[in-house]
């Protein structure tokens, strides 16, 4: 097949949908599928809206080349390639990411809110910019030939506020990549990593950990961000524990890096891939300091530290790339 994947982001810019359409894109033409991928470049300047517009004119001239258009964000790059993906008669999927109003709302406003509470308040609290996402998103999902979540928890979410059709949506979950050793902490480190965003809850971890170093003092708090994915790596290798506290993560791809090398993750419990973690991990209630503290103190403890240990080392379930592929291109061929 011939595929336009469209992206909001894409390298040399750092960040998890990046590497994720570098993975995709290189794996369909292992696969024998013809590839091309249109980003964002003078759109990262233009004001909202004049930005969807140029996008759009760029996503109609590259559709008549394709069979079909992948885009993998709901609304910068989804609502302008599906307008642009039905004017000229091609196929068309979204993969949904993460939730664009949600994040919105809480970095603009600062309220903690859950996912899961978000969509039963949202009409109350939103602002007319977020009505607009709001409505340009549900046309852009009502509007698509298939819809993909990467796990069935938010897929929930969305079904009854935005009016979707059980028909188009479909599950293809992220890459679970095979465990590959063990690599000993260097000293009694709890990771963090990912952007600098109210919705991470860094305040409140920063807050735990410094009640739980006044019982503990050899526990010490990293925090990294826009760093490399190789120097990532390297550092959850050297780290003891990664934690990830965010008032709610879809499906935190970093967390199945740290199990991948073998490092216990404290993780919150309102998360997509839960089902998946199961008790491999340990959960925290994002909106309770003193849970996190209190989970941050049981793994300090050598005994509690082995049992979590082993739980991780037996985590064994894996999705690779190949399959990912595999399920996008059988989706695609299903669409009439």
């Amino acid at each position: 097949m011939k595929i336009l994947i469209c992206t909001g982001i894409y390298p040399p810019r750092i960040g998890g949908p990046a590497q994720y359409t570098v993975e995709l894109e290189k794996e369909m033409k292992r696969q024998g599928h013809t590839v091309s991928v249109l980003t964002y470049g003078v759109e990262y300047s233009l004001p909202i809206g004049i930005r969807h517009i140029y996008f759009f004119f760029r996503a109609f001239v590259a559709a008549w080349k394709v069979d079909a258009i992948l885009a993998l964000d709901t609304l910068s790059v989804g609502l302008p390639a599906i307008v642009a993906a039905r004017l000229v008669g091609k196929k068309s999927i979204i993969r949904t990411g993460g939730d664009f109003l949600w994040e919105s709302y809480v970095e603009r406003t600062g309220d903690k809110i859950l996912l899961k509470n978000f969509y039963s308040v949202f009409k109350q609290k939103i602002n007319l910019k977020e009505r607009a996402i709001f409505y340009g998103t549900r046309f852009a999902l009502k509007h698509v030939h298939a819809l993909v979540f990467s796990t069935a928890w938010q897929r929930d979410i969305f079904m009854p506020v935005y009016g979707l059709d059980p028909q188009k949506n479909y599950i293809i979950e992220n890459e679970y990549k095979p465990a590959i050793g063990n690599f000993p902490p260097t000293s009694k480190t709890y990771l963090w990593a990912g952007r600098l965003l109210t919705l991470k809850n860094i305040d409140a971890l920063k807050r735990a950990f410094k009640h739980a170093q006044r019982k503990d003092s050899s526990v010490q708090l990293s925090i990294i961000t826009d760093l490399p994915k190789s120097v990532l790596i390297e550092k959850i290798k050297e780290c003891y524990v990664f934690i990830l506290p965010s008032i709610s993560d879809i499906s935190p791809n970093v967390v199945l890096d740290a199990l991948r090398y073998g490092k216990p993750c404290i993780v919150t419990s309102e998360t997509g891939i839960s089902d998946r973690l199961g008790d491999h991990v340990v959960y925290i209630d994002p909106c309770n300091e003193a849970d996190i503290e209190e989970k941050i103190l049981q793994l300090s403890l050598n005994d509690e530290y082995k049992k979590i240990l082993k739980k991780t080392y037996s985590f064994s379930f894996t999705h690779s790339i190949e399959d990912m592929v595999r399920e996008f291109i059988t989706l695609c061929s299903r669409i009439q």
